[in-house]
């Protein structure tokens, strides 16, 4: 259903979705996850549009995930801080990790992949 939902808004259904096909690709995110290697390597690693243009020069596609970040810190779950913003950057974190929420998000964005 949700790719069905994909498509409809790719192809402007109606034309009430401008805004999900908009051409300006020059507002992203400030931090994405990225998956690419993730099934394999058992890590995502964060990616800050801002510090690496190049990767989104091409109009990388990407999906987003709304959440209330909760007290993540008291449930001991990974929590993205200055001091550790470097090392999800360069080595990621892994998988198991991370909260059944985001496992379950990246297992769905999975099944965008190539559309």
């Amino acid at each position: 259903m949700a790719i069905e939902w994909l498509d409809r808004c790719k192809k402007n259904h109606g034309g009430i979705h401008g805004a999900c096909v908009a051409e300006d690709s020059s507002w992203l995110p400030m931090r994405l996850l990225d998956l690419s290697n993730a099934r394999l390597s058992g890590v995502v690693t964060v990616v800050y549009p801002g510090k690496r243009r190049e990767l989104f020069a091409t109009k990388t596609p990407y999906i987003t995930l709304s959440h209330r970040w909760g007290e993540w810190h008291e449930a001991g779950l990974p929590r993205l801080l200055e001091e550790n913003k470097e090392q999800y950057e360069l080595d990621g974190i892994p998988f198991n990790d991370l909260p059944p929420l985001f496992r379950d998000a990246i297992e769905i964005a999975k099944w965008f992949e190539g559309l």
